[in-house]
């Protein structure tokens, strides 16, 4: 499974953007099946970046979502506020490399 893919775009446009929105976190507490469960598919998904990582021509991975598990759907809003935040920081970098 890709969750960042970018080869659909690799030359068919100018520049390539990749958002990740679900960075691993370093500590993680895997006190019962689930949290194992989803762990082991959070790295999987995550080994599987590398590539896009390294060949986008931006990436905007916002700080503090690794905070959220992968299926937290009630601090929606929350994660939503820190990735706009997050970008709109990044202006200045969206300016001067795509505009």
């Amino acid at each position: 499974m890709r969750n960042l893919p970018i080869e659909p775009l690799t030359g068919k446009c100018r520049n390539i953007i990749a958002v990740n929105v679900s960075p691993v976190r370093e500590n993680y507490d895997l006190n019962n099946l689930i949290k194992m469960s989803m762990r082991t598919f959070q790295l999987s998904i995550n080994s599987t970046m590398s590539y896009s990582k390294d060949n986008c021509d931006l990436l905007i991975e916002p700080e503090g979502l690794e905070e959220f598990d992968i299926l937290d759907v009630k601090h929606a809003k929350k994660m939503f506020d820190l990735g706009y935040d997050y970008t709109k920081k990044m202006d200045f970098k969206l300016k001067k490399n795509f505009f």
